[in-house]
């Protein structure tokens, strides 16, 4: 009984993120005029899927972006970007973080531990010696797999 409430709670929860965030989507087209871009933010902790860590700070045309949720219990947001000289703070469970901060950014800072608690440990080797979290997912939000990301070319 309480896999199905909690299975319905997560359908629930990814159906409203999708109603939320096409709405958002519809603001924006409809104000291109003063939207220059939605931008993508993914949540900073260690529960964020590779495909929204890798999408975090991106910049996207309008009617470009892709589609969101971006998977099962999604939690990421498409906000509208603006140039502004100040920026305020992101919350995250680590206290205020600058909102400007990416999600690599804030990866890049965190211990050898929490890194593997989020990448795995074989990712968090390669993202320690600079592979970008870019590499570790294809253009759809695909993970690759261990395997592929050995070889010279992931698969497509």
């Amino acid at each position: 009984m309480e896999i199905s409430r909690r299975d319905a709670e997560a359908v629930t929860r990814t159906a409203v993120s999708h109603v939320a965030n096409r709405a958002r989507s519809e603001v924006y087209n409809a104000n291109a005029d003063i939207v220059q871009k939605p931008q993508y933010v993914a949540t900073l902790n260690s529960r964020t899927t590779l495909i929204c860590a890798s999408r975090d700070g991106k910049l996207y045309d309008l009617g470009k972006e892709p589609a969101l949720p971006a998977h099962f219990r999604c939690r990421s947001v498409l906000i509208a970007y603006f140039e502004v000289d100040e920026v305020g703070d992101r919350a995250s469970m680590f206290g205020p973080i600058p909102a400007n901060t990416t999600f690599s950014e804030f990866l890049k800072k965190q211990s050898k531990d929490f890194q593997e608690e989020v990448l795995g440990v074989e990712r968090a080797k390669q993202f320690k010696s600079g592979t970008p979290l870019e590499k570790f997912v294809d253009k759809s939000g695909k993970v690759y797999t261990l395997k592929e990301l050995k070889s010279e070319k992931p698969n497509p």
